[in-house]
């Protein structure tokens, strides 16, 4: 990842932009389905401020995606939590 000269590659730069813009955008509908789900609200308003939650979940992904330290470390924590919130929200609306 860090060439000998001590610059980071293009490679890592371009891995941790597609994990920015994709792993950031599927991380944060994961977190706005999830959260419609939950939130004890009318539907329409649920999904409204899920929505605008998500948002913020995004921007947070995006800066991490370039403060993580490895690669892996940074695709482990967007997909981990995304995955973890899409089974629970397909529970959650089995049960319904």
């Amino acid at each position: 990842m860090v060439e000998s000269g001590g610059g980071v590659t293009g490679g890592a730069i371009a891995a941790r932009i597609l994990a920015a813009i994709c792993g950031g955008y599927f991380l944060s509908s994961s977190f706005a389905i999830f959260l419609s789900c939950t939130l004890p609200v009318p539907r329409a308003e649920a999904v409204l401020a899920a929505t605008l939650l998500s948002l913020l979940v995004y921007v947070a992904a995006i800066i991490w995606a370039f403060a993580a330290r490895t690669v892996s470390m940074l695709w482990a924590t967007l997909m981990l939590p995304s995955l973890l919130m899409l089974a629970l929200a397909a529970g959650l609306n089995a049960q319904q």
